[in-house]
C-alpha cells in the first residue's frame, strides 16, 4: 500500500495548492486529518476551483472538535463518507462515529468512565467528566485518566451492529 503524508509546518496559500494538486495524482482513497486541514483543503479547491478527488471513498476526522457544518460541507465537496473519530494522545482512539452517526466506544482499547465534580462515578445517560483507562499500554499505563472534556455514556441501542456504548460529547 502507498501512503502519502504532509507536514502541517509552512501551511502557505502555495503549499496547499502544491498539496491538493500531489493528491490529484496521488489518488487516495481514505484521508486521515484534523478537521482544520479538511477547512484549507476545502478552501484550496473553492478558490482554485478544482475538480474533487475522485478516487476518495472515505474521510475520518481526528484531533479536533468536528462541526455538523464543517463534516456536511466536506461530505459533500468530496462526495464520500465522513467519520469522526475521538481520541487523546494519552489513549488514543476513544470512540468512533459509525455510519448511524453514534459515538460508539472503543472497548477492546480503552475503558471509558464519566464522573460528577467530586469524583463519583454517574450513571449512564447522566454528564459529567470524561475518564479513561488503557486497557493495553503497559509501559505508560493511565488509570481513571481525566482528559478534561464534558460527556455522557449511554447504551448502545444502535442498528449499525458495533457493541461498544455510545459517547456523546458536550
Amino acid at each position: 500500500d502507498k501512503i502519502l503524508y504532509f507536514s502541517k509546518n509552512d501551511l502557505t496559500e502555495q503549499r496547499m495548492f502544491e498539496i491538493y494538486q500531489e493528491m490529484l495524482e496521488f489518488e487516495p482513497e481514505w484521508l486521515l486529518l484534523q478537521p482544520c486541514m479538511a477547512e484549507l483543503l476545502l478552501i484550496t479547491k473553492k478558490k482554485y476551483e478544482l475538480p474533487s478527488i475522485a478516487s476518495l471513498r472515505y474521510i475520518e476526522m481526528t484531533g479536533e472538535e468536528l462541526t455538523d457544518n464543517l463534516k456536511e460541507r466536506i461530505r459533500k465537496e468530496f462526495c464520500c463518507p465522513v467519520a469522526d473519530q475521538y481520541g487523546a494522545n494519552e489513549v488514543n482512539s476513544i470512540a468512533y462515529e459509525c455510519p448511524q452517526g453514534n459515538m460508539h466506544c472503543m472497548e477492546d482499547n480503552v475503558r471509558v468512565r464519566i464522573f460528577d465534580d467530586v469524583g463519583n462515578e454517574v450513571p449512564e445517560g447522566t454528564e459529567g467528566n470524561i475518564y479513561v483507562t488503557t486497557l493495553h499500554n503497559h509501559a505508560m499505563p493511565f488509570e481513571d485518566y481525566g482528559i478534561g472534556d464534558i460527556g455522557c455514556l449511554m447504551e448502545n441501542h444502535c442498528t449499525c451492529g458495533h457493541k461498544g456504548r455510545l459517547l456523546k460529547l458536550t
